[in-house]
Formats: structure tokens, sequence, C-alpha cells
């Protein structure tokens, strides 16, 4: 059975490269997405040069802005990012109708069956990265191998912009000094536990017995020892066989402030509800996950009286869900949406109110569309702007 050639395309610096695509005079300059740093909030983006000073996503602008003064700060505008994610996303099929979105800024394709048409999986990849630019504007790096974790690993390999392969007979060596928080999965406090372990590389991971490690992570032991063993079986999943979609962020500090939580939940379910809506899905099961320093990991589920693609009601189930969580330290927060219908498969024509908040949500599309992300903003936000 041939090897499976699996591309990981990953968007640099995307939402801020998008801002300075439109403005060429953010150039040169520290470029931050989010906001405004007097309002509450959080970093959703930022470029290279503002990464320099200590900048990451998820970051307080408060924060943000103590780092680096000099930065100049964006507001999200979502719908730009989608149209230029939509153009990228076009590119890659081209090349395979197999290709699984992970938000906005990045994909896997596979190009197992592709490559009698259009060449390697490195060829492919160089002619994706100069497409990219040329069509767009926009830098992309690219990791190649054998699997899904493999080539996400070797896409972050040489940013920005870069081009690296994994190759099957060069994976063990190549995990064999790999640090451990490059696994999925493994955060500041897993990091801790392993390395009082004695491990702090993946090739170290593989000598320990399976059995030790359940005694210590559980159920997690067989994940991680897969991993450090190259071995990752998921699938690329097509969009027209997509059940769910999500985002989760592991903080580089755990986070203790729930408003703050409520605040990048909130932003998640902003960014997941728009995506919904162009792609024509609505979504009746929410999911909210939530890791903590000892990497317990609590995941509640809800499941909507009737599909939904508005933002308030996915919030509203999302924070209920969060809530009842009771957490302290969190390190890592996740939601996803699944049971996924298309538009025209639903049958049942929905409530009075159903379609006023859905045409409500498509007038706010419309007018930060036109306006900006900035031109409307939900009272949460506004409350913590008049605390700031």
């Amino acid at each position: 059975m041939k090897k499976r050639r699996i591309i990981h395309v990953d968007m640099d610096a995307f939402f801020a490269s998008v801002e300075e695509l439109d403005n060429p005079s953010l150039k040169g300059k520290p470029v931050i997405v989010g906001g405004h740093q007097t309002k509450r909030g959080v970093v959703s983006s930022a470029n290279y040069l503002a990464r320099s000073y200590g900048v990451k996503a998820a970051m307080p602008l408060w924060q943000a802005k103590q780092l680096c003064p000099q930065a100049v700060f964006l507001p999200v505008r979502m719908h730009r990012y989608a149209e230029i994610s939509r153009r990228f996303l076009e590119i890659f099929f081209d090349y395979t109708p197999l290709v699984e979105p992970m938000g906005f800024d990045e994909a896997y394709l596979d190009v197992t069956g592709s490559e009698h048409l259009f060449g390697p999986a490195l060829e492919i990849s160089k002619e994706i990265q100069r497409r990219v630019k040329e069509e767009i504007g926009l830098s992309c790096s690219v990791g190649i191998s054998y699997n899904k974790f493999l080539a996400k690993i070797a896409s972050g390999w040489k940013k920005p912009g870069g081009l690296f392969q994994i190759l099957e007979e060069d994976a063990l060596d190549f995990l064999e000094g790999l640090p451990l928080e490059e696994l999925p999965g493994v955060g500041y406090a897993t990091k801790e536990r392993l390395e009082r372990m004695g491990l702090r590389k993946a090739g170290e991971l593989r000598q320990v017995p399976l059995e030790v490690l359940e005694a210590e992570f559980g159920k997690m032991a067989l994940e991680l020892l897969a991993y450090a063993q190259g071995i990752d079986d998921r699938p690329v999943i097509p969009v027209s066989e997509r059940k769910s979609i999500g985002e989760e962020c592991t903080f580089a500090q755990d986070i203790s402030d729930p408003e703050r939580l409520l605040m990048i939940l909130l932003e998640m379910t902003d960014r997941l509800a728009r995506y919904l809506r162009q792609e024509g899905f609505r979504a009746q099961r929410v999911t909210v996950k939530v890791r903590f320093p000892n990497f317990k990991t609590i995941t509640r589920s809800d499941t909507l009286s009737q599909p939904t693609d508005v933002n308030d009601e996915i919030y509203q189930a999302a924070k209920r869900l969060f809530l009842k969580s009771l957490p302290g330290r969190v390190r890592l927060l996740g939601l996803s949406l699944s049971g996924l219908v298309k538009v025209e498969e639903l049958l049942l024509f929905p409530e009075d109110k159903k379609v006023k908040d859905e045409s409500l949500v498509k007038a706010l599309d419309k007018i930060q569309e036109k306006y900006g992300e900035g031109a409307i903003e939900r009272a949460l936000r506004l409350r913590g702007k008049r605390k700031g």
C-alpha cells in the first residue's frame, strides 16, 4: 500500500500579513491584530516583528502594548481574512479534492493520488507557495510528510516562508532530538511532568515502557508514544465530508481570569459562526474543552434544539458549558461545533425568532464587511472598555 503524501500549508502571520498586504505602509512596523490596546480583548495575530518583542496570540492587548508600545494595533477584519482564505483554498483544490481547512490560515492536503498528475509532493508544494505569493501576495510555510502530525511539524520548521519535508526513512532520526513540547497535546504542565521523569526529547520518550507512561498519563500515554514514534493515522477530511469545525488555544502561561477566558471563547465563537455562514452550514452541537495545568481535561457538550449559525446562540451554550467546568487556572481552551448540516438540507421552516436572529446576523456581517470589525462591538467588550 502506497504511503500517504500529506502537505500542511500554514499562512505566515496571516491576519497581520493581510493587513500589510492591504496597507503597504505597515511593512517594517510591528503589527498587532485584535483591536485597540486600551480595550479589553486579546491578540488575534501579530507579525514577526511584533513577536520579536514577546507578543503572542491570546495575550491581553494591554500586555502586548507594554511589550511593544510602538506597535500598530488594528481591529480584526474577519470578512477580509475569510475572503483571502477562500482564494488560497481554491489554489489547493487545483491539486487535490482532499483539502481539510483548519481555521482561516492553514489546511492539510492529501496529494497521494495527485502525484501522477502534478509530480512529487515536493514539487506540488513549491508550486503552491509560488502561486500563493504571485496570485495573492502572501507568504506561506509548507510541510510535507506521510502523516498529518509530521507534516504540521515540518511546516513550522523553517518559518516564515519555509518548505520542509520529513520522509518516512528519516522520521525516527528527525524525532530523536525533537523537544517534547512539539508533540500535539504537550503543554507547559505536561512538559514539566515529562521532565520530572527525565524526558526532554521524543527519542527518549520512545524508550519508556508503555505501562510506565500509562501510570503517569493514563489514556494519553498511548497517543504520546505513537507521536514519538512518528505514527498518526488520522485521515485528511475534505470540506464536503466535514462533520465538525473548531479551534483551540494552548496558552503560553496559565490563565485564571474567567472574564478573559470568556472573551477568548467569545472570539472563537465569532470566528466559527462566521465560518458556518460562509460555508452554508449550521451546527447543532456545541463542545467546550478545558485543560488544566495538571493536564486534567474536561470536555462538555450540549445539543441545541435546532441547528444554528447565530453567534449568540452558540456563545450562550458555550458559556454555560464553560462555567460548568468551574475552571481555576486554565492551560488550554477549545471550542468545536458539530452536527453540521447544509442549510439547503434543512426541511423545516425555522421559527419567526430564528429568522429574525439570522437576518440580524447577516445584516451585522454586511456592516462589518463594509466598515470593518470595529464598526460594531459586543456589549461585553464595551463593558470591558469602560473598566479600562
